[in-house]
């Protein structure tokens, strides 16, 4: 209730009209009182004395509360502006809270915007680790492929080494045959001079037995039947399966690791020797002949066929 009065004594002190009604009401009082006293009772002058110094002691007082009332207002007043001023602060920091709560949610967007760039890059640091990872181990395969690289390359280097010495052992067994077909051709020379001398002297006795039988009565001649089966050919004797077992170890001594020329090699040298091993014998020179390619080249069978053939070619020549 006192709050109540107190407000509402607070608003009447906030309005001039409010202020000029306080004497009045105090004068009315008095002149009120003074008419009570005055009708109800003769007064003296000693009492009109008494009472006008009381109405002047009111009065007094009146002034003296009107003072009162008047700093209570100022007061009052100073309190307003300083409850207008603490208002106003309170607007500016309602104003600066809100302020504050718009930084707030603009600093919790940031806030969370950072943190999902956070986890981002989180996810990157991750993929580049994975990545990181795949690229070691692709280099680790790399580093071992490198390393077979050049086991592989030290083992073909040293393969190369073997087939430049296999290489000049070829060759070296190439000179060796081209000697050695030389030496077969000096004798296919050879026998061709003898063949040549023996041919000349049986012309010179075709010619003297010619002469001879001029004088002496011609003879009738029995037929002889030619017998083909006299002629042996030397091959015939060998068997193939023993034959192509010796030249595949041949072949592998040859060319070692070379399974490609190991192979080629054992079969020219079956074929020559199915030639040689079919071939059907005539005369005695391709007896001979077949016989001397057999004991000058008794396993290599090509070599053979070329001798051979070509003491036949010069004979037939």
């Amino acid at each position: 209730m006192f709050k109540k009065w107190k407000g509402r004594i607070k608003f009447l002190a906030t309005k001039w009209w409010a202020w000029i009604l306080v004497p009045v009401a105090c004068f009315a009082v008095i002149i009120t009182a003074s008419f009570i006293s005055y009708f109800s009772s003769p007064p003296s002058v000693q009492e009109l004395r008494d009472e006008i110094t009381d109405g002047h002691d009111k009065l007094e007082k009146t002034k003296t509360q009107l003072t009162k009332a008047e700093e209570e207002l100022k007061e009052t007043k100073s309190e307003l502006k300083e409850s207008k001023a603490k208002t106003n602060d309170d607007k500016t920091d309602s104003k600066q809270a809100q302020n504050n709560l718009k930084d707030k949610k603009e600093l919790e967007k940031k806030l969370k915007a950072s943190k999902e760039e956070l986890k981002d890059a989180k996810e990157k640091i991750k993929q580049a680790n994975q990545k990181s990872s795949k690229i070691k181990k692709q280099l680790a395969e790399a580093n071992d492929d490198l390393k077979q690289t050049d086991a592989q390359l030290k083992i073909a280097k040293a393969e190369a080494k073997e087939t430049k010495a296999e290489l000049k052992d070829t060759k070296t067994e190439l000179k060796e045959a081209k000697s050695k077909v030389i030496a077969a051709n000096a004798k296919v020379e050879e026998a061709e001079t003898k063949v040549a001398k023996a041919t000349a002297k049986a012309k010179e006795d075709s010619e003297a037995k010619s002469v001879v039988a001029k004088d002496e009565p011609v003879k009738e001649d029995k037929p002889v039947a030619s017998n083909s089966s006299s002629f042996t050919n030397p091959y015939t004797q060998l068997n193939e399966s023993t034959i192509k077992a010796e030249v595949k170890v041949q072949a592998e001594k040859d060319f070692p690791d070379d399974y490609m020329t190991q192979d080629y090699a054992v079969q020219e040298q079956m074929k020559s020797f199915r030639y040689l091993h079919d071939y059907n014998i005539t005369s005695e020179v391709e007896e001979t002949q077949m016989q001397k390619a057999m004991n000058d080249f008794p396993s290599d069978y090509m070599t053979a066929q070329y001798a051979f053939e070509e003491q036949m070619k010069a004979y037939k020549n």
